[in-house]
């Protein structure tokens, strides 16, 4: 009866065992299924967010470009708007020059014009201030394009309040300069004017 008995704890004891440690695997596997649901749960949230912020950044960078093609259009309306204004200032220009050629006392006078830009700050000039003389004006605004054309439309149109000094070459410089001096801040005319005699 001692052996049977002794015999029976045993398988008891056995079974006890192998239930304790089955329960502890259940424990741990139960422990790693939290765990690994707390990291799936991260994981979700985590890419929810990152998927959130690429939306937001899509949109952002949608409107940003379609901002952008607005600017783009806008910038073109303004350079083809200015494209035609230069072109008008360009004829404008052409018309103040004396293109054709001119027979001055004891001289005939060929000119071209050609403007590194559209337009220039350079002119030219004829006049005839007494009999048998032929004067010359050939000046440049420093500078190209518009600032230039107009400093050198300046001048010109200063010129013709000159007229009475078209024999004295010092004072119609002189003249000019006085004229444009407070009128054109940071900007300089060189120019040349000689007077030709035919008698001489």
């Amino acid at each position: 009866m001692s052996t049977r008995k002794s015999s029976v704890n045993r398988v008891f004891k056995k079974e006890a065992e192998r239930l304790f440690h089955a329960r502890r695997r259940v424990l741990r596997d139960e422990q790693s299924l939290s765990e690994l649901k707390s990291d799936y749960l991260e994981f979700c949230r985590e890419y929810f967010r990152l998927l959130k912020r690429t939306i937001s950044m899509t949109r952002m960078a949608d409107a940003m470009q379609r901002e952008l093609m607005q600017t783009n259009k806008q910038l073109q309306y303004a350079h083809r708007k200015m494209g035609t204004q230069l072109e008008i200032a360009r004829q404008i220009q052409e018309h103040l020059y004396p293109l054709e050629t001119r027979k001055l006392p004891g001289l005939e006078v060929h000119s071209r014009y050609i403007a590194l830009d559209r337009v220039g700050g350079d002119f030219l000039d004829y006049t005839m201030p007494g009999e048998g003389l032929a004067g010359i004006l050939l000046g440049d605004a420093a500078g190209h394009g518009v600032p230039a054309s107009l400093v050198g439309s300046m001048a010109r149109m200063a010129l013709s309040g000159l007229s009475e000094w078209n024999t004295h070459p010092a004072r119609l410089l002189g003249g000019l300069n006085d004229s444009l001096l407070h009128k054109i801040d940071r900007h300089y005319v060189t120019a040349c004017y000689v007077i030709f005699n035919a008698a001489n």
